[in-house]
């Protein structure tokens, strides 16, 4: 798993044991079609903790030494947590404490189950500089995190235009 994959689970495995919160089990389903030209580089699941995170890479890349990255973590939402921006105040906490001062933060859009953000960092903790674009979807009884990192100073317009729609077409559909 790479930092930035180590961070955000331990982000959320500390906003769980700070708060004390008991976790639900999984109802809602993902509905994302994930693009073409990408590969599987890191797949993982802890049963026990209900937690699984996907991540896909492009032909040629490595997961230890990747240029673009695309994320999916779930797992199951912790009581108390009512809105998206209260996981991405967590992780903000989380980064802050780990690279002070590194990282630029924008919200891009939010509604009542979601939250769309990018942030950018310079060098830290020996991570390159690098943009991403993410989307956090709170569902009834789980958490997906969707992102899309690029080891680049900047992402083009039309990268961000494209991540941005693949990230808007992203939306939960409540399961069994």
């Amino acid at each position: 798993m790479n930092k930035i994959s180590q961070t955000l689970a331990l982000a959320f495995v500390l906003l769980s044991a700070v708060a004390g919160l008991a976790f639900a089990k999984h109802s809602d389903d993902l509905v994302l079609k994930l693009p073409p030209g990408w590969t599987k580089g890191n797949v993982a699941e802890d049963r026990r903790a209900q937690t699984q995170i996907m991540q896909l890479i492009r032909p040629g890349d490595d997961i230890r030494n990747w240029k673009e990255l695309l994320t999916e973590l779930s797992y199951p939402k912790p009581r108390g947590i009512r809105k998206p921006e209260e996981l991405l105040d967590a992780l903000k906490t989380q980064r802050e404490k780990e690279c002070p001062g590194s990282t630029v933060w924008h919200v891009i859009g939010q509604d009542e189950g979601s939250i769309t953000y990018e942030w950018h960092f310079q060098t830290c903790v020996s991570q390159p500089e690098q943009c991403e674009i993410a989307k956090i979807l709170v569902g009834k009884n789980t958490v997906y995190f969707l992102q899309y990192a690029k080891k680049v100073k900047e992402l083009s317009a039309d990268e961000r235009e494209t991540w941005l729609k693949w990230l808007g077409d992203a939306r939960l559909s409540a399961g069994p």
